[in-house]
């Protein structure tokens, strides 16, 4: 299900990330890998999340995805050699709420996509999917994932 796609504005988000590039057929590796190293790092701090974790998109080559990694805090710690303090910025966005498996995301994105047309807006910057959810304790068909795409 997809909910209704908005402009909104948006605070700068403090983070902690991994920075990778990988193909999307290992993304979902990637990611699980990544939130476990920054949790760590996190936990090592005595951090907690301030938000839901996510994954930013900077290109669309699905063969090579540049992608960062992340979970939003509230405190600073200092970089590791695989874990960076991050931000996501402040500014305007196209925000919907997507309601359904991962693998239907696709047609969020054509509806952003429209939506953006129909307004006359560009995108810029990357596009942002936090994950509401956890994939491993909910129903594919309920798991919930707010993509954000800078305007």
């Amino acid at each position: 299900m997809i909910g209704e796609i908005k402009k909104i504005k948006r605070n700068i988000v403090k983070t902690m990330v991994v920075r990778t590039r990988c193909s999307v057929q290992d993304l979902p590796t990637v990611i699980g890998e990544s939130y476990g190293k920054v949790m760590a790092v996190m936990n090592q701090n005595g951090a907690i999340p301030a938000g839901a974790p996510y994954v930013a998109y900077f290109n669309q080559d699905m063969n090579d995805l540049k992608v960062e990694i992340g979970i939003p805090t509230a405190s600073y710690m200092p970089d590791t050699e695989d874990v960076v303090m991050s931000e996501i910025p402040a500014g305007e966005y196209i925000s919907v709420l997507y309601t359904g498996p991962y693998s239907g995301i696709g047609g969020a994105y054509e509806k952003m996509m429209a939506y953006m047309a129909e307004n006359q807006v560009e995108m810029k910057g990357a596009a942002y999917e936090s994950y509401l959810n956890d994939p491993e304790d909910t129903p594919d068909d309920q798991l919930m994932t707010e993509i954000l795409l800078g305007i």
